[in-house]
């Protein structure tokens, strides 16, 4: 079962953003990095080094996840895993590619 960072680090993200940043001050993202991209975090440190926000990114992309389907969604997905790998999981729980789930960010 393998997790991509991008989904790891969006989780963390989720749960400490409201300790660590005020609710008005969300993030906004100028250009996004394709999450099958962000699979370490050794490209999680090279997509920063090339101006990406990955882990605004990360958040932004599990608050949509759980904007979408809710908090059990995120749960759903992890489940999923032991029967499949993450894309499979994550579109059968999101009705939605990874590809056209990106697109919602924007």
């Amino acid at each position: 079962m393998t997790i991509p960072s991008w989904f790891n680090e969006g989780i963390s993200e989720y749960v400490s953003f409201p300790y660590y940043i005020n609710k008005q001050n969300k993030p906004s993202l100028k250009q996004i990095k394709s999450f099958r991209e962000l699979k370490y975090s050794t490209d999680f440190y090279k997509a920063q080094q090339e101006g990406y926000d990955v882990y605004s990114q990360s958040y932004l992309a599990v608050r949509k996840i759980i904007d979408l389907k809710g908090e059990k969604s995120i749960q759903n997905i992890l489940i999923d895993l032991n029967d499949m790998d993450f894309y499979s999981a994550f579109e059968k729980n999101m009705e939605l590619s990874i590809e056209e789930f990106q697109k919602l960010l924007y």
